[in-house]
């Protein structure tokens, strides 16, 4: 049986690329399979073969991201939760403030940079797994990785 190259380390960093790129932008999985000239099924074959992820989870940690740097910033009496998460494509702020405590262990409103909470020591979320686009090569947590082979350890699990 052929291998399907529409699936590779290419067609994932066009995507993540992409979603990168897009990401405060209302983006559907057919946007993102156009913009790397496959189809959605080969996009969710490259995430799941070299992420173990799908690239709507990859899509909701990047906003995860933007939302909790946008938040450490933020000025409380100006800047909502709410509309944080609406402008980073949540479409439900309860949700995003779920998937957010489960992956920085707080809530939004404590990352706020003038809540109570945010300013008490305490110590920081844990290191996440990080895959982004160097100088067009796919990197996993800053280490360039082989166009080849398996890209991560089994497991990188996003949220």
């Amino acid at each position: 049986m052929p291998r399907r190259h529409d699936r590779s380390p290419a067609t994932l960093r066009r995507a993540i690329a992409f979603i990168d790129e897009q990401a405060h932008q209302d983006i559907s999985m057919a946007d993102i399979a156009a913009a790397c000239g496959v189809t959605i099924r080969a996009v969710q074959l490259a995430f799941h073969r070299h992420l173990h992820t799908t690239p709507t989870r990859y899509l909701r940690r990047i906003r995860l991201d933007h939302a909790h740097r946008q938040l450490l910033t933020a000025d409380p009496e100006r800047d909502s939760m709410t509309a944080v998460s609406y402008q980073w494509g949540f479409a439900s702020s309860s949700r995003s403030a779920a998937y957010y405590r489960s992956v920085y262990g707080v809530s939004p409103s404590s990352t706020s940079a003038c809540s109570p909470a945010a300013t008490a020591t305490r110590a920081p979320p844990p290191q996440r797994d990080r895959v982004a686009v160097i100088r067009g090569n796919l990197a996993y947590n800053g280490n360039l990785l082989p166009e080849s082979g398996s890209l991560f350890p089994p497991r990188c699990e996003f949220p």
